[in-house]
């Protein structure tokens, strides 16, 4: 095992990665079972690098399961959970360009992120952001809106937010409730307006809009960070 291991990361480090997967591939079944995850991480890596994104979310989600099935002792329940949606959230990134096969993981995904942001809100804004923006590419546009309302929420609590946390609180504000919008969430709607209106953002109190829900309006978001920061693959704890 030590000297195929050392041969794949050498392949892979030499951007030889049809190799490196060939020789990872027989490392799947050998080892401890975090050795395992690693193997399956490294093979997802040489996926993408090959742009083979589709085979890189078949790894991602191993690792995944992998995390949740470690025993007890070897790391926290929280660790895991939060290692295990890292893991599937790369899978559904890697699987962004193709609407049927996210949709077909979303149940899984939605599951495995509710567990982890239930947990420790304050410490995954960012995933729970990324995890409104793949929703609301599945159409799953009621659970994009609660991720987004929620994100919104946890950031408003700071003390002295950031320029960037009040614009970002403006951006989820408005796609929470086009969100519920689309799905025709009156009682979701009515509840972030309410919010707004106390508001010191004269942006935030004007993104919900009532003209626009009475004509069915469907206005495109102003925040394009957040799809800039998911497409380029750079998400991390917030």
């Amino acid at each position: 095992m030590t000297q195929q291991l050392i041969e794949a990361l050498e392949a892979e480090l030499k951007g030889r990665f049809k190799t490196a997967v060939k020789l990872y591939k027989s490392l799947t079944d050998v080892g401890t079972e975090l050795d395992q995850i690693g193997v399956y991480q490294n093979l997802a890596r040489c996926r993408e690098k090959l742009g083979e994104h589709e085979k890189a979310a078949i790894w991602h989600k191993k690792a995944a399961k992998g995390y949740l099935s470690l025993k007890e002792g070897t790391m926290s329940k929280e660790e895991r959970e939060y290692l295990a949606l890292v893991e599937f959230r790369s899978a559904m990134q890697d699987l962004f360009g193709n609407a049927e096969k996210l949709n077909a993981s979303l149940k899984t995904y939605r599951g495995i992120l509710d567990n982890a942001w239930t947990a420790q809100r304050e410490g995954l804004t960012h995933e729970a952001l990324v995890g409104a923006i793949i929703f609301e590419r599945g159409r799953w546009s009621g659970w994009a809106g609660k991720y987004y309302e929620e994100v919104a929420q946890v950031l408003q609590k700071e003390k002295k937010p950031s320029a960037h946390a009040q614009s970002l609180i403006e951006a989820c504000t408005e796609r929470a409730w086009r969100a519920y919008q689309r799905v025709g969430d009156v009682k979701s709607m009515e509840r972030i307006e309410k919010r707004v209106k106390g508001s010191s953002s004269e942006k935030v109190r004007a993104a919900p809009s009532k003209r626009g829900a009475k004509e069915g309006k469907r206005t495109k978001s102003s925040s394009k960070e957040t799809e800039k920061t998911f497409a380029s693959g750079k998400v991390h704890k917030h």
